[in-house]
Formats: C-alpha cells, sequence, structure tokens
C-alpha cells in the first residue's frame, strides 16, 4: 500500500508541471492563492491551484522523513498548523539545491515558501525544532527569519 502511494505521488509530481499551464510560468517571489489537499509529510504539501493539483515541497527547511526520528512528529505538527485554515499563500522559492533559475524541484514539485495569516510555516517548524535550514543561500530574504527562529 505505501509503494502504491509513494508511486502514486511521485507520477503526480513529475506529470503535473506539465499539464499545470500558466502555474508553470510561476518565477520565484510570485505568490498564489493554494487550497491544501494533503499532508505528504513535515515538508510536503499537496495542493489544489486554480483546479489543479500539484505537490509542494517547502523551500528553506527539510524535516525528518516520515519513518525516521522525528518525521512523525513533524508530519503532525505539519498537519495541524495546515488545519487550522486550509488556505495557504504559496510564494515560489529559488531551487538553490540544483541551481536552476525557477522554483520547481528535480522531482518537479512547487518549492514555495507556505504563508497563513501572515505567518511563515517554515519559521514556525524551525522554531519548534521539527524541521533544520536547509537548501538556503544567506542572500535569500527569508533567511534572516529561519536564522531568528532558530535562537
Amino acid at each position: 500500500m505505501r509503494n502504491i502511494l509513494i508511486t502514486t505521488l511521485l507520477f503526480l509530481a513529475l506529470a503535473l508541471p506539465a499539464l499545470a499551464g500558466d502555474v508553470t510560468l510561476l518565477e520565484p517571489g510570485d505568490r498564489i492563492v493554494a487550497q491544501v489537499l494533503a499532508v505528504t509529510d513535515g515538508d510536503s504539501l499537496v495542493v489544489e491551484v486554480r483546479g489543479l493539483r500539484m505537490a509542494v515541497r517547502m523551500a528553506g527547511v527539510d524535516c525528518p522523513e516520515w519513518n525516521a526520528k522525528g518525521g512523525k512528529e513533524a508530519t503532525a505538527y505539519t498537519t495541524e498548523w495546515i488545519n487550522r485554515g486550509r488556505t495557504v499563500i504559496l510564494e515560489a522559492a529559488q531551487d538553490y539545491y540544483t541551481k536552476k533559475p525557477d522554483c520547481w524541484d528535480r522531482y518537479g514539485r512547487l518549492l514555495a515558501w507556505v504563508w497563513r495569516d501572515g505567518h511563515l510555516l517554515q519559521e514556525d517548524l524551525v522554531h519548534t525544532g521539527h524541521a533544520e535550514i536547509k537548501y538556503i543561500k544567506e542572500h535569500d530574504k527569508h533567511y534572516a527569519r529561519l536564522q531568528a527562529a532558530k535562537e
């Protein structure tokens, strides 16, 4: 069952950007409203944008995998945070890992900062110890926020 779920999510993550129309034209800094459909793990979501389902990888942080130490807690935290208001603002982010100039990772997921009511989910994940700061450069506009949340 788990393998089927993972295969399905990977297929969706790879196939959706090709079908996304103008959503694939997002550039780092662009913001879009999204309805969260599912929390995949602590740093990954499935959302609907303009009637299209897409996978999202949170920028700037890394949570433990769901089956690693702390993974279930990180997933539960993200689920609780999202469930307070299932509509979020996604701010497209630069892919620093592959050094591509766009906001899609190597798996076809949108890299994004996740906002709700002026709060940044990644900042809360770091502050509570559910995520590490990763794949972000010091000149990124949210770097200082994440560093401050860590302390």
